[in-house]
């Protein structure tokens, strides 16, 4: 039957489905499902998939077997007859979580965030999201409901039932490259990740953050009310001390065993190798990384740190902001490598989150740092990954970034504080993650990477002026831009929306080189100078000449033709040449030439003045030099005059 999809009063009531379940249990779309519509016409089916209503505005298609929703929309997306795909949402009135510690006012970063207006379009869903982390209390009553559970694993039989390498790995896997030495984990792979941190239970305060079970009437709720929380576990005991390869190892169980999303909350000196091939795998498999920055208030972008600055096209690096909405002051930040900034808290107020009763606490405490800000991202991703099935790793991060709150925090490159509600709502505008090289120079080439960049043609500004993009070595994540001549700071924009990313130019050595023929002879002496640069300056230019005198003359168009002049007084003269070019810089060389021969030429005018220095006779000089020494007819009056000087005055 062919009819309108139309929401009335009445059908709403029908629609709208209020759900008594737990909110583990809740799915924000209907499975096995999806929404097109057609350009002006299109065929019955597509990608397969069987319609089960159509009319000229929408039509609700089946997946077909073997295929997941995300994996339709995608090949939807790729469709010249779908003008677009998307998920059938299910509707929901709104609601506020019951969990009493967010009802009483205790979980502000919620509100920073914007979660009450995400949470109307999205609460979670059959999403994975890996704590590589301290291991995770499992068995704590706000996290249980949402620990991931391994499919193909039999608990406790002692067998490593999915053949991944690590036995009875239910909830996930301990990592400890020394366990004799530093005993977190009783080998060096396990299948038993329970918190062990008895200092602050961290990679569970990590995990509450990320995806607490929600309207459950217990303790707080989550970023996501409904997440698998897969437990990766790869530092060890109260100091949360391990060792890189563990947490490489630990990345790479997280992508093979099906992780949507990873959270990393610590960090490493420097630009590390081996964690950045372990991100460069979860890239090679689409999955998301959420790294925190550090607590130790310095740049990235001068002094990094691992993982938060490695492998930018799917790594999202967070910074920490305080209550009042501000830059934590131990917040490491960079404009060119933090992407967006979360709730971390300050030493007055916190971040209220899950804990072990191992801490000699309760079951819930008090923590500030980007460790804390990272799983709020990680848990907005996981909201959006359930709302947009179909966005790949980078587009996920596009939306993060452009999604933040504008105006806010521009240490950041997003230029905002995470929005949780603007991510859902963004829409799929571009956005630069990265540009090499990270030391521009004027005139350079770049590589702009990032997201959503289209299909060309492409087009980049730099402070509001288009660059000369490179089109046939472009696409939709990766473009070639040509940087203007002239140096400068300003923000890099793709196709005139999205987000904006902050570049330094520096300037281009130019070597200004000036040559004198000849360099001496006798009087009168006419000398040619060229000026010659390298690289050609950026035009038009001008040129200033200075011929012994030590003032520059008036500044007049420069092609690189040679300069002549005549000299009628001995000694040595330093010639100058100043070059001023488009960009207003000033480029100057000097040269010497020795002139010989004696100045008592006969000279009429002179001996009418009884006497080498008289202000008239200064005057008749300049007018000889600067005017009519630099013209060939004025060259050969001068030699003229002085030849008749001398036979008028052998004459007397």
């Amino acid at each position: 039957m062919n009819r309108k999809l139309r929401v009335s009063a009445w059908g709403l009531s029908l629609l709208v489905l209020v759900s008594m379940a737990r909110a583990g249990e809740v799915r924000d779309f209907v499975a096995g499902e999806v929404l097109v519509r057609y350009q002006a016409a299109g065929p019955l089916s597509a990608a397969g998939a069987a319609p089960t209503q159509r009319d000229s505005a929408v039509t609700r298609l089946r997946v077909p077997r073997g295929m997941s929703v995300r994996g339709l929309l995608a090949a939807l997306r790729h469709d010249p007859r779908i003008a677009f795909a998307e998920p059938n949402y299910i509707i929901r009135k709104a609601a506020v979580p019951d969990d009493p510690l967010y009802v009483q006012g205790l979980q502000w970063p919620l509100a920073a965030v914007d979660a009450e207006p995400a949470w109307n379009l999205a609460t979670g869903g059959p999403v994975t999201v890996a704590v590589v982390d301290t291991g995770i209390d499992y068995s704590h009553p706000d996290l249980a409901g949402n620990i991931w559970g391994n499919p193909g694993e039999v608990a406790g039989d002692g067998v490593d039932n999915d053949g991944n390498g690590v036995v009875d790995d239910v909830h996930g896997a301990c990592f400890d490259a020394a366990p004799e030495t530093d005993p977190g984990c009783p080998e060096e792979v396990t299948g038993d990740p329970m918190e062990d941190d008895t200092a602050e239970a961290h990679g569970t305060h990590v995990a509450g953050i990320v995806g607490a079970v929600t309207d459950n009437g217990v303790g707080i709720a989550g970023t996501a009310w409904a997440v698998e929380l897969m437990a990766v576990k790869v530092m060890h005991g109260p100091l949360g001390i391990g060792t890189v390869s563990d947490a490489a190892a630990g990345i790479h169980y997280a992508v093979d065993n099906g992780a949507d999303i990873i959270n990393l909350s610590f960090t490493v000196p420097g630009r590390n190798r081996a964690l950045a091939s372990a991100l460069d795998y979860a890239a090679e498999h689409d999955v998301l990384v959420v790294s925190a920055a550090g607590n130790a208030g310095r740049s990235l972008d001068i002094e990094p740190v691992s993982p938060a600055i490695l492998a930018p096209g799917n790594n999202v690096a967070v910074a920490a902001t305080t209550p009042a909405g501000g830059l934590a002051r131990y917040s490491n930040l960079g404009p060119a490598t933090v992407a967006v900034a979360a709730p971390g808290g300050d030493d007055s107020d916190g971040v209220l989150s899950t804990v072990s009763p191992i801490t000699g606490g309760g079951e819930y405490a008090y923590l500030h740092g980007t460790s804390m800000a990272a799983p709020r991202v990680a848990g907005t991703a996981a909201l959006l990954r359930v709302h947009r099935p179909d966005l790949d790793a980078g587009q996920l991060k596009a939306r993060l970034i452009n999604g933040a709150q504008v105006g806010i925090l521009p240490t950041v490159i997003s230029s905002g504080a995470l929005s949780a509600y603007g991510a859902l709502t963004v829409g799929d505008l571009p956005a630069i993650f990265d540009v090499e090289p990270r030391q521009a120079t004027a005139g350079d080439l770049i590589t702009i990477s990032g997201a959503n960049f289209g299909d060309g043609p492409y087009n980049v500004a730099l402070g509001g002026e288009p660059l000369t993009v490179e089109q046939a070595l472009s696409d939709s994540k990766r473009l070639h831009a040509v940087l203007p001549e002239c140096e400068g700071d300003g923000l890099l924009q793709v196709g005139g929306a999205g987000g904006r990313y902050p570049i330094s130019v520096s300037a281009r050595p130019h070597e200004l080189k000036l040559t004198a023929q000849p360099t001496s002879g006798e009087l009168p002496l006419e000398v040619t100078f060229r000026a010659g640069v390298a690289p050609a300056l950026p035009e038009p230019v001008v040129a200033a000449w200075d011929f012994g005198g030590g003032e520059f003359g008036v500044y007049e168009p420069f092609n690189g033709d040679p300069v002549s002049r005549v000299f009628v007084r001995d000694g040595r003269r330093t010639v100058r040449v100043s070059l001023r070019d488009a960009c207003g810089r000033v480029h100057q060389a000097s040269t010497a030439i020795d002139i010989e021969g004696s100045n008592d030429r006969p000279c009429l005018v002179s001996s009418a003045f009884a006497g080498d220095d008289h202000p008239v006779l200064n005057g008749l000089r300049r007018i000889r030099d600067d005017v009519l020494a630099r013209a060939y007819v004025g060259r050969r009056l001068i030699d003229g005059y002085y030849r008749l000087s001398a036979w008028l005055m052998e004459k007397d």
